[in-house]
């Protein structure tokens, strides 16, 4: 499989580009009078998404392994329970801070 574009993509002159200057996607052909501001606003969207991608991803699997490593002992009483909630919580924030 074909790799795509170098991150961060950043949105410039109409065009989303990778962090090399490679064209990603042009966003001047839109056929509406209120193209400008959808295109910036489409724009921004594709590329806050795309540069979360990978953390995002990390972050799931991460607390995949957190869940599955407390699981079983929820049962033993409320500590770990609320341990477990508190990593989960400091993985989901580090992700969320940032989008």
């Amino acid at each position: 499989m074909t790799e795509h574009s170098p991150l961060p993509w950043v949105f410039e002159d109409e065009y989303i580009r990778s962090h090399t200057g490679e064209i990603v996607a042009d966003t001047y052909t839109m056929p509406t009078a209120e193209a400008g501001e959808t295109m910036e606003a489409n724009a921004a969207f594709i590329i806050k998404a795309v540069n979360n991608h990978d953390a995002l991803v990390s972050a799931i699997r991460e607390a995949e392994s957190v869940i599955d490593g407390y699981v079983g002992d929820l049962l033993t009483g409320d500590q770990m329970h609320q341990t477990g909630c508190y990593e989960l919580l400091k993985i989901i924030r580090r992700i969320t801070d940032n989008l």
